[in-house]
C-alpha cells in the first residue's frame, strides 16, 4: 500500500506515507476506502511491536509485498514540511495555566521562541490579520465522510488520537500540517503503549518528548477525558492539558463508589 520496501526504515515509512495522505485523502478527491487501508497499513508500520508481528506473517505466507525491488525507497517524492505558526505557539500557552508557561517557553527552540515574541509584539489586528494568512485559503471539499484520525471542522482539519477514553487532538489547520500532526500523535501512543501498567506516567513521559521533537506540528495539544459507564452514564471533560488525568482518577473513584452503592442495595436486610 505504501509502496515501500520491506526493509524500509521508519522515517521512509513516515514519508511515503505523508506524501501518499496528502494525495490520497478524500476532499483531494481520493478514494475515502483506500485513505482508511493507507491508515490502516501506516499504523501496523509505524509501530516497532505490530510491524515485527506482520513481517513475520509475510514470511510465514511467503508473500512478496515489500520485497526489494517492489517498493519505492529514496527516490520517491519529497514533500516540503510546513512553517511553524506562531498562532499555534501562543494558543499553547493561552489554553494552559499560566504555572505551565515556563515549562512550555523551555521546551521551544530559539527560532520557535523568537517568532513567538515577534508575534506577540504585533497589535491584535495585526495578529488578526496573520493568524489569517497561515489559515489560508482551502480548497473545497469533496467528501463528507470522516477519515481515521484526521477530523474535520468546516475548511480546516485536526489530527486525533484515542487511548483508554483519553483523546489528544492538533490544532485546527490545514490538511497537510493535520496529517503531520497525526503522524507526531501516533508516536505519542506508540510511547503509551510501551507503559502499559502506567498509563499517566507513559502519557507525561510521551507527551513531554514529543512537544520538543514535534514541537512545530504539535506544540499546541488539547486532551479530554471520555467517562462512559454502563451504557448510561457519558461526560467528557473540557479541553485540558494533562490535568485530564485528575479527571480520569475522579471519575474512577466514582465508578468505585457506585459499586459500593449497588452492592449496598443488594445486601438483604
Amino acid at each position: 500500500m505504501l509502496k515501500i520496501d520491506r526493509e524500509a526504515t521508519l522515517e521512509q515509512v513516515k514519508r511515503a506515507y505523508r506524501s501518499l495522505a496528502i494525495s490520497m485523502h478524500p476532499d483531494k478527491g481520493g478514494n475515502h476506502k483506500a485513505f482508511c487501508s493507507l491508515q490502516a497499513a501506516f499504523d501496523v508500520l509505524q509501530d516497532e511491536a505490530e510491524r515485527k508481528a506482520y513481517d513475520r506473517e509475510l514470511r510465514t505466507s511467503r508473500s512478496r509485498d515489500g520485497q526489494v525491488g517492489n517498493g519505492l525507497t529514496d527516490s520517491g517524492p519529497v514533500v516540503q514540511p510546513t512553517a511553524t505558526s506562531p498562532v499555534m505557539l501562543r494558543d499553547a500557552l493561552m489554553g494552559t495555566a499560566p504555572k505551565h508557561w515556563p515549562y512550555l517557553l523551555d521546551k521551544l527552540t530559539d527560532e520557535n521562541l523568537k517568532t513567538l515574541q515577534n508575534f506577540l509584539g504585533l497589535t491584535q489586528q495585526e495578529q488578526r490579520i496573520l493568524a489569517e494568512e497561515f489559515r489560508g485559503k482551502l480548497p473545497p471539499q469533496h467528501s463528507r465522510q470522516g477519515v481515521p484520525g484526521i477530523c474535520r471542522h468546516g475548511n480546516t482539519y485536526m489530527a486525533k488520537i484515542s487511548m483508554s477514553g483519553i483523546s489528544v487532538t492538533s490544532k485546527l489547520a490545514s490538511l497537510t500540517e493535520a496529517i503531520d500532526a497525526g503522524i507526531a500523535l501516533k508516536e505519542i501512543r506508540n510511547i503509551v503503549k510501551r507503559h502499559p501498567d502506567d498509563l499517566e506516567g507513559g502519557l507525561r513521559a510521551a507527551v513531554q518528548e514529543r512537544r520538543v521533537t514535534d514541537q512545530d506540528t504539535i506544540f499546541f495539544m488539547r486532551f479530554r477525558y471520555d467517562f462512559r459507564h454502563d451504557k448510561t452514564i457519558r461526560h467528557m471533560t473540557p479541553s485540558l492539558g494533562c490535568e485530564v488525568l485528575k479527571d480520569r482518577r475522579t471519575f474512577q473513584r466514582l465508578v468505585q463508589c457506585l459499586g459500593c452503592v449497588a452492592e449496598m442495595w443488594n445486601v438483604e436486610p
